[in-house]
């Protein structure tokens, strides 16, 4: 079942019929858990817990009947065991792209939600199954995620710290 959002700004335009919308001055969204049978294992964690945001100013539009969704200002996004800050963010419907640029700086309790399930057990590597399960820092200046092909492009400065490592 797809869960509700929920959305407070102090102010809200809404253009009714070009199904756009604009949100101003103090926006905090809370999007309740859902489920999905059909999501892959990284999707469906992501989406089984509350996520919470604050930002400046968000707008969102459809073209062609998909969602294009642009954020900007003192972003942050959180879960109860992961946090995200960046200058802008955007959604792209129609290209499935996710992105963040500015000073991004992620934060969690492990890389546990970004591995598939299926693939944990193919790590013959101790090493590697440990970090999966370390806390991480990611600074970099942009990242963008295309969910259709799963290609995570981090570019500008790009730093990732867990206590044992800096890369």
């Amino acid at each position: 079942t797809k869960g509700p959002l929920k959305a407070v700004a102090e102010k809200m335009v809404i253009y009714i019929d070009d199904k756009h919308a604009v949100l101003e001055g103090n926006i905090q969204l809370t999007r309740v858990p859902e489920s999905d049978p059909l999501l892959d294992s990284r999707e469906a964690k992501l989406k089984s817990d509350y996520t919470y945001m604050t930002a400046d100013s968000l707008a969102y539009y459809e073209v062609s009947d998909q969602p294009y969704v642009s954020v900007t200002g003192n972003i942050r996004v959180w879960q109860t065991d992961k946090s995200v800050v960046a200058d802008t963010a955007y959604y792209d419907g129609h290209n499935h792209t996710y992105g963040l640029v500015g000073e991004v700086k992620i934060e969690a309790d492990s890389m546990d939600w970004l591995v598939d399930t299926d693939r944990k057990h193919a790590f013959s590597d101790d090493h590697a199954r440990s970090a999966i399960e370390m806390a991480f820092i990611l600074n970099t200046s942009e990242f963008e995620f295309d969910s259709s092909n799963r290609i995570l492009t981090l570019s500008g400065f790009v730093e990732f710290l867990q206590s044992d490592k800096k890369v």
